[in-house]
């Protein structure tokens, strides 16, 4: 048995290809690979702690702003097979058993009205003119269109529009 420290997804990531090395070296034995203080795990990488016979103390996300956005999204999407998408272990459930999404944006076409001073120091820091609007704007790249222009895709991205009768995660966002 091995016991590893991975704290970024890099390392976990790298942890489970060393977990499954052996397992391909030595075969299966009666031995279970442990992964601890694990803070950042790729939700593709998810399954992989069961198919490789790995432990950890937790499987969750966390992450907030954007990478709230992110947590926010893999709790509500695990095992939504167009979401799947075809990279990564495919197979095993991709769901998180927890998640911590501070701040995540839902609906990305609210989010200029509750910006302050009028967008400037957003438009200022992104070299922007329209707030996330614009067709430069992170939520448009990530889109892959200027967010007025595409609000189908706006509403596949937003998490709420996922919940609906599916079981999620526990979940908690600060006070």
């Amino acid at each position: 048995m091995v016991h590893f420290h991975a704290l970024g997804d890099r390392a976990v990531r790298e942890a489970l290809d060393a977990v499954e090395a052996a397992r391909t070296a030595n075969g299966w034995r009666d031995t279970r690979h442990h992964l601890a203080h694990l803070q950042v795990v790729h939700p593709h990488d998810v399954p992989r702690f069961r198919a490789l016979g790995a432990s950890t103390k937790r499987i969750a996300i966390m992450g907030d702003s954007s990478g709230g956005w992110t947590t926010a999204m893999a709790a509500v999407t695990g095992n939504i097979p167009y979401l799947e998408g075809d990279v990564g272990v495919r197979g095993p459930s991709s769901a998180v058993q927890a998640a911590v999404p501070f701040y995540p944006p839902t609906d990305f076409l609210q989010m200029d009205a509750h910006m302050l001073n009028d967008c400037k120091p957003f438009n200022g820091v992104f070299g922007l003119t329209d707030c996330h609007s614009d067709a430069r704007s992170p939520e448009s790249l990530l889109l892959g269109c200027p967010i007025k222009d595409c609000p189908d895709e706006v509403a596949v991205a937003n998490p709420l529009s996922h919940i609906r009768d599916r079981r999620t995660p526990p979940s908690t966002r600060p006070p």
